[in-house]
């Protein structure tokens, strides 16, 4: 047996550590925290001028236009009229609080692609053109996006080329999956490499183009009055029930085929190769847009601080009980096993709260309290529900928990032996990892 002085030791030990522990971590803490406060001094100063913004302001809209302005972040005045509006705009639709500033850039704050080129001022619009270009509008059909030719070629939902008797047909859905009708669809014959003249070998040559019934050819006329096509696109525009064909295909050929409607965007071209039966292909729909501030500009309002995403008193109020909590959970552990379980190992407790403080401690220490996701508050409540969780535990008598208990081998395997090595707890780990596959989602 154990003596009541050993049981008597083991708890004043474990209590002499963890007031060393204690004392420890709060005299770290205390430093970590004089560090981070270096940030607060002129936030409220720089919040009363308009240098910094709160991205949980009620009226962020006007105060982000107010700080783009202050800050002279952009030139054009189109530019921040159409970010403010963009984020006024994205804070209504988000009822949620936002915790860390990188959410500004995301895209629930995204600006149409086409309203950036409509109404932005020279940045929005030269980022709008190159996103114009990622999506196929290049060369000939960059004047699809003009506002004044919106519908600038008048063609049907099928297209006959004339040149064999191979087809392509398809349908465009939006998101919901209904039918989108008009939507410009664009079909390009692709040629080999070596069978394309460049600028240099065209010399002198004649470039001839024509544009018939939705077909437009570029013909090149070398000096012996040789005719070689060069280019070949054609065009359809869905009917009422999203469908477009392109007929008359050249048998062996390779095409590429892309939706163009400006505003909107369809994924990649879909194409083949040496076609030799007719083929169907499917887009959906999706709004084009960008983000609310490129690389370089978000950076450089990360740089001069001039996001946050809560007040010093509230970083304040929240570092000192998430200390506060991570404290009082260990001693309360401490009393608890000091009536159920007096003769308990005297350094378990301790050690498992340097390691635990050392983790808050470092979550702190990496993170902009005012600017970043607040991890530590989101560990206050998995450290809460793991402090519950050992409490629970202790209440049980661990011993029935052995490799021949019903419990241990989930009742209905109780009668197999060579389950004793835990095989079906490897089953159930391997079930719970599958799991998160069909109901998780994102790299977390």
């Amino acid at each position: 047996m154990i003596s009541s002085n050993n049981k008597l030791n083991s708890r004043t030990i474990e209590r002499v550590f963890l007031i060393l522990v204690t004392a420890v971590f709060i005299l770290l803490a205390y430093q970590l925290f004089s560090v981070l406060q270096k940030d607060f001094v002129q936030v409220e100063e720089r919040l009363n001028a308009g240098t910094i913004v709160n991205l949980n302001d009620k009226e962020l809209g006007e105060k982000m236009k107010h700080m783009l302005v202050k800050g002279n972040y952009f030139s054009d005045a189109k530019d921040i009229t159409l970010i403010s509006k963009a984020v006024a705009n994205g804070r209504k639709k988000d009822v949620e609080s936002i915790d860390n500033i990188g959410e500004l850039n995301k895209s629930k704050y995204n600006i149409n692609a086409e309203q950036a080129y409509n109404e932005g001022g020279e940045l929005c619009k030269k980022r709008a053109k190159i996103q114009r270009a990622i999506l196929g509008f290049v060369n000939e059909d960059s004047s699809l996006f003009d506002a004044e030719k919106r519908n600038p070629m008048n063609v049907a939902a099928n297209c006959n080329l004339g040149m064999g008797k191979t087809s392509i047909y398809g349908e465009v859905k939006n998101e919901n999956g209904a039918f989108v009708a008009g939507t410009l669809v664009r079909l390009q014959m692709v040629f080999p490499e070596e069978s394309i003249y460049n600028d240099d070998d065209a010399g002198e040559q004649n470039i001839v183009t024509s544009i018939s019934k939705g077909v437009r050819k570029k013909i090149i006329i070398d000096s012996l009055g040789r005719k070689l096509l060069q280019s070949l696109t054609a065009f359809a525009r869905t009917n009422e029930i999203g469908h477009f064909s392109f007929d008359g295909l050249l048998l062996g050929q390779s095409y590429s085929v892309l939706p163009l409607q400006p505003g909107y965007e369809f994924g990649r071209s879909q194409g083949i190769n040496n076609i030799v039966n007719n083929w169907f292909v499917n887009f959906v729909q999706h709004s084009s847009t960008i983000k609310l501030f490129s690389t370089k500009d978000f950076a450089n309002l990360k740089k001069e601080k001039s996001l946050i995403v809560r007040l010093p008193e509230e970083a304040t109020l929240w570092f000192w009980i998430i200390i506060g909590c991570f404290i009082v959970s260990f001693w309360l552990l401490h009393l608890f096993l000091s009536f159920r379980f007096p003769a308990a190992d005297a350094f378990i407790l301790p050690i498992i709260m340097i390691l635990i403080g050392l983790s808050i401690l470092t979550f702190f220490s990496l993170q902009d309290p005012l600017r970043d996701r607040f991890l530590s508050y989101s560990t206050l409540f998995y450290f809460g529900a793991g402090m519950i969780g050992i409490f629970i535990m202790l209440l049980f008598n661990v011993r029935y928990f052995t490799v021949d208990s019903p419990l241990y081998r989930l009742f209905i395997f109780r009668k197999i032996k060579w389950l004793s090595n835990g095989a079906h707890w490897s089953i159930v780990a391997l079930g719970l990892l599958i799991l998160t596959i069909v109901f998780g989602s994102g790299p977390e």
